[in-house]
């Protein structure tokens, strides 16, 4: 697994999202929502925070899956379609260094809601003192990639664009098991109504923890076999 040294911290991110990174990483004025149960995972807390106008969120999960196969899951970009919930016919790495990942994906809505997709780069951090271990995300113009773009809107001309898009998954161990966060600042865009799409994030947020949690054990249990047959 490629890492980075924890101390990159948010001087890496874009600059033009920097107000929103600086508020998802800050920890006060959270509100508390919500609570989800997810099967394999159990009660998941979801808390949200408007930052520059969009309704960010958070949840928090506790599990006994191994930080190793949690961030396995959460960086292998291609298998997302297989653990996810959601219809992502479309889940490319378009490159991979010691650092970061490119990517984009596409989310298949079911009518009348029109596609969305991404394009994405995403950074590893781990801090070897903590054994904490985060994936964080951000938008990238998807010209600079302009035939795959262009693969994607001759396959779904009517999908929008999602350019605010920030997030990251942390995985932070300690003796009980993997506290799990996740967050994300996003504004899909159309015409849905800013009611509806906070919706609609706030019931596919312990979706997504749960997808990832049940993944990450059954690839951990996979490796377990091959060690101990």
């Amino acid at each position: 697994m490629n890492v980075i040294i924890w101390a990159i911290s948010t001087a890496t991110i874009a600059t033009g999202q920097s107000p929103l990174w600086q508020g998802l990483l800050d920890e006060t004025g959270w509100e508390d929502i919500d609570t989800e149960t997810q099967r394999g995972v159990g009660s998941i807390a979801i808390s949200h925070k408007v930052i520059g106008g969009i309704d960010c969120l958070t949840g928090k999960a506790h599990t006994d899956v191994p930080t190793q196969a949690l961030i396995e899951v959460a960086t292998d970009i291609a298998n997302t379609p297989a653990w996810s919930s959601w219809d992502v016919p479309t889940s490319t790495l378009l490159s991979e260094s010691n650092q970061t990942l490119r990517y984009y994906q596409l989310l298949d809505n079911p009518f009348p809601v029109r596609d969305r997709y991404w394009f994405l780069e995403g950074t590893t951090l781990s801090d070897p003192n903590t054994g904490v271990v985060e994936f964080r995300w951000n938008h990238i113009d998807p010209a600079l990639y302009p035939a795959e773009h262009a693969e994607v809107l001759s396959r779904y001309d009517k999908a929008i664009l999602t350019t605010t898009n920030i997030g990251r998954w942390l995985f932070t161990p300690s003796h009980e098991g993997v506290s799990v966060t996740y967050q994300l600042c996003t504004d899909i865009g159309g015409a849905i109504p800013q009611w509806a799409r906070e919706f609609a994030a706030k019931k596919s947020l312990p979706t997504n923890i749960g997808d990832l949690v049940r993944a990450g054990r059954q690839r951990n249990n996979a490796r377990q076999t091959l060690t101990n047959p």
